[in-house]
């Protein structure tokens, strides 16, 4: 049978509504039933702790009493003079019997029993006091606190106190100790429950009566409920003899009158909210009948009209609320089929142009793979050709013109590197290097080229400070300068100013400095844009964080790596309406002066040590190694890392590794890994024309390893491995 729409909306309505309804009587049930019970609970405890303190209490008289006839001068006397007539005429059962005592034992100074006498409270008469009882009664006095609590006698407890023998002013030397002993025992507990109104009992720890409330206490606790049954709750308290020993324990037995009383409640609590749910349910599926779904029915007679039609016609609009929204944006679905063929179409161009564009970036990705092979090939080549140039060169007995072509031949060598460094950019291939930069020249040249850049609304002005050398990438500083003078463009839509200035700063202590004093080396671009607020200032460095529509957040990111890579630190001063200041400090080259000045001796080219040349290009192995013999080196070759190693394993004077880093079978970088751990003595100078490799950087950071681009000059080559060898690990 199937039902209609109106019909299962009913349906599911009243299910959920009474569904829910049901949730909620059940929670309540379970949460107010879960309270009574926690009430219950406390007030047991509470009761149980009163038992306690009232316990506590009597012990506390009984040693007011013990103390009074301890500190009673004819009872220090009797322990001097043993006169018989102090025990006939004061320790009698008329006297003891109403305080409930049932032994009183006297113990001289060494722990000797000097008096033990014995009363029956309940007859109030007198009765000889158990050998057990008045030995348990010497260890009194080693109750804690105070000579007072509760001793095991057979099985059972006993209040005991203890108090010294002294002059009634307090005075000594003690003559003894005087004991007062009550049995707590089931009549004693059961005149303690009338008088709190509590139904008590007494049980020893190990009887079987008593394991309910062994179980409840555990080792730790001294007071404890547990809920026997769904009518009976109990309290239970322990009783701790000497050495805090448990000796048995108090029961407290009452009637679960709060969870019946509570439970009763409940019930009438679930029937009331049963009724309410019941009526809200009903009142709630007349109302969505008579406002909801029968005009829903008239919406759906309406479409179904329109469609059999095929025309013109409009859905009828009753009212303003959310069915009439409903019809309203039917008709407009009506008027905008003629508009949607158009909007089709539009999506198609749409289409075809993102097709274009991938196919475009993947010819790029291709592109780029190319130019990384072409430019590692040509590199070999450029190398050849440059290092015969220098060779040629050399050689004083060479005709001025011939001497004119092989330099000419050398600057073409050196073109053709530019070229390769280009397709190594496009590729993505390039190592990154840093060396001794002017840093005005830097910015002087690549803002000869920004005007084409940031166009001609926005007015750049250079301001060049003098900021002497440091040592960086040069494509990475232009990366930073472009980057910034980007954002600075964006961030005046309608142009405005922009500036770009260099210059020193000398910073005194090494907390500002950032680690070192001295002389730093600033850039700084500004320009006179919107500004920042103190929240985009915090998340500016922060990667993917951007402000623009469609930026992708890593501008300012690349540019804090760059500059702090760089042992540099980089700082952004903006406020909203008072635009933008980036500004950059790097070390200046007169920072690491006494690192650098050995490395650039002049003429420190030569030398004896041991050079071990690793490259699979036979042509570029021999001259690299001819280069390198001419200067006085010792030079053993090898064709690829596996060949490398067998050298090591021949000879152990092997100075220097001057390595290619793509070889067949072992490339340079392996090789250094194999030397790092095996020849850690060894140094490395790795040369290639490029590296495809992203754990390159990984290699170039073990201690004695530079890098040396192709295509280089022989001089150029025996200086970086005079530099190296130079270099101490």
């Amino acid at each position: 049978m199937r039902l209609s729409l109106r019909a299962r909306t009913l349906v599911i309505v009243a299910g959920v509504l009474l569904g829910l309804g049901a949730a909620i009587v059940v929670a309540a049930h379970a949460l107010t039933l879960h309270s009574f019970a926690a009430l219950e609970r406390r007030e047991i405890r509470r009761d149980a702790h009163r038992v306690r303190r009232e316990i506590e209490q009597e012990i506390s008289t009984l040693f007011t009493t013990a103390s009074d006839y301890a500190t009673w001068d004819d009872t220090y006397a009797y322990m001097q003079t043993r006169d018989a007539g102090y025990v006939d005429s004061n320790l009698i059962e008329s006297t003891f019997t109403k305080f409930r005592v049932a032994g009183i034992v006297l113990l001289d100074v060494a722990g000797n029993v000097v008096v033990a006498r014995g009363f029956d409270p309940r007859r109030g008469a007198s009765r000889d006091l158990p050998r057990s009882v008045v030995e348990a009664a010497r260890g009194a006095p080693r109750l804690e606190p105070g000579g007072r609590g509760f001793l095991r006698i057979g099985g059972d407890p006993w209040i005991a106190v203890a108090a010294p023998i002294l002059h009634s002013d307090g005075s000594g030397p003690s003559r003894g100790t005087f004991v007062m002993l009550r049995a707590f025992d089931a009549g004693e507990v059961r005149a303690l429950g009338a008088r709190l109104h509590e139904r008590l009992s007494v049980h020893r720890w190990n009887a079987p009566g008593a394991a309910v409330g062994v179980a409840a206490l555990g080792e730790r606790h001294d007071v404890a409920v547990r809920a026997i049954d769904a009518e009976r709750i109990r309290g239970f308290v322990r009783i701790r003899s000497e050495g805090g020993t448990s000796a048995g324990l108090v029961r407290l037995d009452s009637p679960r009158t709060i969870v019946l009383q509570g439970r009763a409640s409940v019930w009438l609590l679930v029937l009331a909210l049963g009724v309410v749910v019941l009526a809200a349910t009903g009142l709630t599926l007349g109302l969505l009948e008579r406002t909801v779904l029968r005009r829903l029915a008239r919406l759906a007679a309406g479409v179904r009209s329109v469609g059999a039609r095929g025309d013109a016609a409009r859905l009828a609009v009753d009212g303003t609320d959310e069915l009439a929204t409903v019809a309203v944006a039917m008709n407009d679905t009506l008027d905008a089929l003629a508009r949607a063929h158009d909007a089709e179409r539009a999506a198609q161009d749409k289409l075809r142009r993102t097709e274009e564009g991938a196919a475009q970036a993947q010819k790029m990705e291709a592109v780029g793979r190319l130019a990384g092979g072409v430019a590692h090939d040509f590199n070999n080549l450029l190398t050849v050709v440059s290092m015969h140039s220098d060779v040629v060169l050399a050689d004083e007995r060479l005709p001025p013109d011939l001497r004119e072509d092989v330099v000419e031949m050398r600057k073409a060598a050196e073109r053709g590197a530019s070229l390769t460094h280009q397709l190594l950019a496009l590729g993505r291939k390039q190592v990154v290097q840093r060396t001794a930069l002017d840093l005005d020249e830097v910015v002087r040249d690549l803002c000869k080229m920004l005007g084409r850049v940031i166009g001609e609304d926005v007015d750049l002005t250079v301001d060049l400070g003098g900021a002497g050398t440091v040592l960086a990438d040069r494509g990475q500083l232009h990366q930073i300068l472009l980057n910034l003078v980007l954002n600075a463009r964006d961030a005046m839509p309608a142009g405005g100013r922009l500036v770009v200035r260099t210059g020193r700063s000398h910073l005194e202590d090494e907390a500002s400095a950032g680690g070192d004093a001295g002389t730093w080396a600033t850039l700084a671009v500004s320009d006179d844009g919107g500004g920042m607020d103190a929240g985009t200032r915090e998340k500016a460095f922060e990667p993917f964080f951007t402000t623009k529509a469609r930026g992708t957040g890593l501008g300012l990111a690349t540019v804090f790596g760059i500059v702090t890579q760089s042992g540099g630190q980089i700082e952004i001063d903006s406020e909203p309406g008072r635009g933008t200041t980036v500004a950059m400090r790097f070390p200046s080259l007169e920072l690491h002066a006494e690192a650098t000045s050995e490395r650039h001796r002049p003429g420190a080219q030569s030398g004896t040590e041991s050079i071990l040349v690793v490259e699979d290009e036979e042509h570029i192995r021999r001259l690299v190694g001819d280069a390198l013999r001419r200067r006085g080196y010792r030079v053993t070759e090898a064709k690829d890392g596996r060949e490398a190693i067998e050298v090591f394993a021949r000879r152990n004077d092997v100075d220097l590794v001057v390595s290619d880093v793509v070889m067949p079978r072992m490339g340079g970088r392996d090789l250094r890994r194999w030397m790092a751990e095996h020849r850690p003595d060894a140094k490395a100078l790795l040369i290639s024309g490029y590296t495809d490799a992203d754990d390159f950087e990984d290699v170039l950071r073990i201690p004695g390893t530079a890098f040396l681009q192709k295509p280089f000059r022989p001089d150029e080559l025996a200086r970086r491995a005079r530099e190296l060898l130079d270099t101490r690990a």
